[in-house]
């Protein structure tokens, strides 16, 4: 079982398909530390396997306890799972200690192959580059990555380009979301199963390009994903579809 808690809907990014309306503080009636881990008591108590607690939001460090709250929710055995927002409070350090206190995963959101695309789905400048740099933070501890991205019909087009930038970060998962247009997203124009492998018709030739890199250790999975999790900034989906990518060999 997956459970998906958003724990604050703070945010410091302005995304333009953020379906929980991102605010600069978090609401009044967000639980608190101790209503906080009440809830993972609870999640706890549904027994063995474990089930895993992805924490996300708007950006979940901007809650201050959130090292706490993971502590806890490993100590009970929960496996905790991080879907930070790329601000300056996600530094390598922030990073570690997070990992040290028993989140053994994090994924984070990229949504194009160039800083135009991505910046500017995001509001904010430099995150493209940003986002780069976590992700090898995050892959030099050895914590497991997924990368989520979504899918419009702006930018399909670049996710041919993606894919080596996923093999490069050595990522254990590649989500593609189908915007659901919720919230800030409302404006924005979704894209469909249809159009974009349309779209990815360039994918065969690149791969025999990647076939050509040495082997890898490991593959990349991509997982497709059209529900209501496609307004999220980066929690683990529901798939209709997974598949192995080309890793080379």
């Amino acid at each position: 079982m997956i459970v998906i808690w958003e724990v604050t809907r703070a945010c410091a990014l302005v995304c333009r398909h953020c379906r929980a309306d991102s605010q600069p503080v978090g609401h009044p009636d967000q639980l608190t530390t101790e209503e906080g881990k009440a809830l993972l008591d609870d999640v706890a108590a549904f027994g063995r396997p474990q089930p895993i607690v992805i924490l996300t939001g708007g950006d979940a460090f901007e809650r201050p306890d959130l090292h706490e709250l993971i502590s806890h929710g490993a100590g009970l055995g929960l496996h905790m799972a991080l879907s930070p927002s790329v601000t300056p409070k996600l530094t390598h350090d922030a990073v570690r200690q997070m990992h040290a206190a028993g989140a053994n995963s994090m994924s984070l959101s990229l949504d194009g192959a160039v800083a135009a695309t991505h910046d500017g789905f995001r509001g904010v400048p430099g995150v493209f580059e940003a986002t780069l740099e976590a992700a090898r933070w995050i892959r030099a501890d050895q914590i497991r990555l997924q990368v989520n991205t979504t899918v419009t019909r702006h930018t399909v087009v670049e996710l041919p380009a993606m894919l080596p930038i996923m093999l490069d970060l050595d990522v254990s998962l590649w989500s593609l979301f189908f915007l659901v247009p919720t919230g800030a997203a409302s404006s924005c124009r979704p894209s469909t199963l249809r159009r974009s492998r349309t779209s990815c018709t360039g994918w065969p030739t690149s791969r025999a390009r990647w076939r050509s890199r040495p082997p890898r250790r490991r593959s990349t999975a991509v997982s497709w994903s059209s529900g209501p999790a496609a307004g999220r900034r980066g929690s683990t989906p529901t798939t209709r579809s997974t598949a192995a990518t080309p890793t080379g060999g």
